[in-house]
């Protein structure tokens, strides 16, 4: 059986030479289940998991071609319309994070960010109400 990439590593393979070309910044959506599992996440954490070795990998192989990636592992993040949450970040400022990201030196790249909400409820026990209090 041949293997074959997942979808978004092909997109990364097809952008790169582009991407060499300008001196590019790969930024890539991680989350806090990449290294805290939770109950009844198996696929979103293994693939969370997964798209941290993406990340370093990528970091290693294209840092010497002009290209940055950086890892971005938030937290809760509100990203329904009908979530009105305190506990969580804004899409707004995850994208801020984003800018501030790619805007860095030139001279220096930001391996992996961890992004927390500033607020926090009551903990809970289990499953991904308990990641989402990270």
């Amino acid at each position: 059986m041949a293997y074959s990439s997942p979808p978004h590593v092909r997109v990364i393979q097809a952008a790169l030479p582009a991407l060499r070309a300008a001196g590019g910044h790969i930024v890539l959506m991680g989350s806090h289940a990449g290294d805290r599992p939770f109950e009844g996440g198996l696929a979103y954490c293994a693939t969370k998991a997964a798209l941290r070795s993406v990340a370093e990998v990528l970091l290693m192989e294209e840092r010497p071609n002009g290209v940055r990636t950086t890892l971005l592992n938030p937290g809760a993040i509100r990203n329904f319309d009908d979530d009105f949450s305190e506990n969580k970040m804004s899409v707004e400022s995850v994208a801020s994070v984003v800018s501030w990201v790619v805007s860095a030196p030139a001279d220096t790249v930001l391996g992996e960010v961890e992004l927390r909400p500033a607020r926090l409820g009551v903990p809970p026990a289990v499953g991904l109400e308990r990641l989402q209090h990270v």
